[in-house]
Formats: structure tokens, C-alpha cells, sequence
């Protein structure tokens, strides 16, 4: 009895010793969960060729960036070759030349853009073969000891996800990002070699549209997220209903398997109304700016036509550089909304690079392909 009085009394004490996290352990905890790795580390596994790709295909994404700038330079001049000075047949010549021109440059245009799409997607492929390939290889040597420390039956969706998320960090986002990035510095430094005064008008609308754009991207792709998230809850249900369909009639439990997936799919019903809210917002943001920059635009540039201000070069503004200034920022800024899913996936591409390089190179406590030790001459 004393014996057992002893050990009742020791419990408490044992439970008290039990370590336990502190919030500086969590944080550090959190840290490294949420470590990521620079955007150039995820082209470990890119060969030479890889690269030889990968810059073929930056080159075209940044032409394919300049060709709307190009564009808006042709349409002014379509303007200006319909100007009251000119006779017929310079108006019949000019406009013949600029058709052809225009006609090339959609040519050219096409070609650059698949150049840049697919040589990045070949290089992309190529390479997240090779990051399944280590990956897989890396789980195969691990000792068995590392299973017990996580959830087996996660190791596969983890695989998935971490290397669909590297490749579409690596693939067709990097073009996309490129030919934006360009389009915006191209229309902003003819917006200013043409006119300096109407590009700083027209700017002035530039945030708000980003701003709108951006909103609005974000929002959508929540709404697509819970949507999705949602739908596979309630699609597990109906799943294990319908495969237990006798159990479920035999039981009665109709209604409850019903109600079950009504809540899940109502769970959401709040977030689901609060961002199809702000993607209205945005939405009606995106259209306020682009209209404002259409009203602002032509009255600005029509005052500066009546009026003879000087350009950047001197000469008074004209129809066609209004014009030409007037696209030039219009698709600067319509191209900053398309931004914001690039950097996200390249943001998730360096957290899953992160998780999926830690794995790859721990080092399993069992070497399996170490020379040394015993080995049996027959089993």
C-alpha cells in the first residue's frame, strides 16, 4: 500500500517534468515551416541545355513585351496619315505601308510569344521530371524510422503538390511575367519620348487601376480556392454515401447524409459573400479607371492639340502622338493586374522548393548504398 501510495504521489510530479512548447519554440517552429529559398535555387536540376532555353525563351517573352508599345507608335501614325494636309494619294500611300507594317508585326509577334511559351514550358518539364525523380529517390532511401515521424499516406499528395507548385513557378509564369514587366517600362519610356506632359496626366489613374486590378485578381482567386475547397469536402460525402448507399437506406440515414452536405457546402456562405462583394468593387474600380483614363485622356490631349503645346521633341501635339501616348500607358497599366498571379506562384513555388529540397537532401540515417558493414553471402 505504501508502494502504491509512493507512485501515486510520483505521477503528478512526472506529469509536471513533461516537457512542453513554448511560444519561442513555436515561432522557430513556424520559421521553418515557412522558410522559402531564393527564386534562382529552384533551377537545381537545369542543364546546360535547360539554360539555353530558358534565356531563347526570356528573349522572346521581353520582344513579345515591346510589340503592343510598337503598336501604339503604328496607330498614331494611321492617325496622323489622315490628316486634312495630305492629299489622297499620300493617305492611300501611307496607309498601304503602315498595313503591311502592322501585318509583320503581328507576325512577328506571334512567333516571339510561342518562342518564349514554349521553350520555357520544355525547359520546365524537363526539369520537374527530375525533381519527382530525386525526390521519390530520396523517400526510398530514407530509414524506416523517418515514417514514423510523419504521415505516410500524406507523402504522395505532398510529392504532387510541391512539384506542381515548382512547376508552375518555373513554367509559363516566368514569360508572362517577363512580357509584362516589359510592356509597362516600353509604354512608359514612349509615353515620355512622345509627350511628357500627357503621360504624367494619364498616370495619375495608374494606381487606381492596379489597385482595382489587383483587388480583383485576389479576390477571384479566393472565391476559386473556397470553391474548390468546398466542393471536395461535400464531393467526400456524396462519395462515401454512395459507396455505403445500402448501409445508408438501411439505416435511414437519407436526411442525414443530406443535411451533412448542405452544411459543408453552407459553411462558407459568408467569405463566399464577402469577396463576391470586393470582386464587384474591384471590378467596377477596374472600369472607373479605365473610363477615366479615356475621358481624361482625350479632353487632356484634344486641349493640347487646340492649344499647340510643344511635345517632348518641340512640335505641337498632334492626333497621332495623343493617340500613341493615350495606348501606351492605357495597356502600361492594364497589364499590372496580370502581375500579381506570377508573384504569387513564384512565392509558392520557393515555399514548396524549400520543403521539397529539405527532403531531398536529408540524409537517411541508414545508408543503404554504404559498402561497409556485414553482408550476408546467401538468404
Amino acid at each position: 500500500m505504501n508502494n502504491e501510495i509512493k507512485l501515486n504521489q510520483e505521477d503528478p510530479k512526472k506529469k509536471q517534468e513533461v516537457p512542453t512548447k513554448t511560444k519561442k519554440d513555436k515561432t522557430k517552429e513556424n520559421a521553418s515551416k515557412a522558410q522559402v529559398i531564393s527564386f534562382f535555387a529552384l533551377f537545381r536540376y537545369a542543364t546546360f541545355k535547360d539554360w539555353i532555353y530558358m534565356f531563347i525563351g526570356s528573349l522572346g517573352g521581353i520582344a513579345h513585351g515591346v510589340a503592343m508599345p510598337l503598336f501604339c507608335i503604328m496607330f498614331g501614325d494611321v492617325a496622323n496619315s489622315f490628316a486634312p494636309s495630305n492629299t489622297l494619294e499620300d493617305i492611300v500611300d501611307s496607309a498601304g505601308d503602315l498595313s503591311l507594317e502592322i501585318m509583320f508585326l503581328g507576325i512577328g509577334c506571334y512567333l516571339v510569344s510561342y518562342i518564349s511559351f514554349a521553350f520555357w514550358s520544355i525547359s520546365c518539364e524537363r526539369q520537374s521530371i527530375q525533381y519527382r525523380i530525386q525526390y521519390f529517390r530520396s523517400l526510398l532511401q530514407q530509414e524506416i524510422a523517418y515514417y514514423d515521424s510523419i504521415n505516410p499516406n500524406e507523402i504522395s499528395t505532398k510529392l504532387a503538390e510541391q512539384c506542381f507548385n515548382i512547376q508552375q513557378g518555373i513554367g509559363d509564369k516566368v514569360p508572362v511575367f517577363l512580357y509584362g514587366v516589359t510592356q509597362f517600362i516600353a509604354g512608359f519610356i514612349i509615353g515620355f519620348i512622345k509627350g511628357w506632359q500627357l503621360t504624367l496626366v494619364l498616370a495619375s489613374f495608374l494606381p487606381i487601376f492596379s489597385l482595382a486590378g489587383s483587388l480583383l485578381v485576389f479576390s477571384m482567386q479566393k472565391l476559386m480556392k473556397i470553391n474548390n475547397e468546398s466542393y471536395g469536402k461535400a464531393g467526400s460525402i456524396s462519395e462515401e454515401a454512395l459507396n455505403a448507399v445500402r448501409t445508408v437506406c438501411s439505416l435511414a440515414s437519407q436526411e442525414k447524409e443530406v443535411a451533412g452536405y448542405i452544411d459543408v457546402l453552407m459553411k462558407h456562405k459568408k467569405e463566399l459573400r464577402k469577396y463576391s462583394f470586393i470582386a464587384g468593387l474591384a471590378m467596377g474600380g477596374v472600369y472607373l479607371a479605365t473610363y477615366g483614363i479615356y475621358a481624361l485622356g482625350f479632353a487632356v490631349g484634344a486641349a493640347f492639340v487646340g492649344d499647340r503645346v510643344s511635345d517632348s521633341s518641340g512640335a505641337p501635339y498632334s492626333a497621332g502622338s495623343v493617340l500613341t501616348i493615350f495606348f501606351s500607358i492605357l495597356n502600361a497599366g492594364m497589364v499590372t493586374p496580370r502581375l500579381s498571379p506570377c508573384l504569387k506562384a513564384f512565392s509558392a513555388a520557393k515555399t514548396s522548393g524549400a520543403l521539397a529540397l529539405k527532403t531531398i537532401d536529408r540524409k537517411s540515417k541508414i545508408d543503404v548504398e554504404d559498402p561497409r558493414g556485414l553482408r550476408p553471402s546467401n538468404i
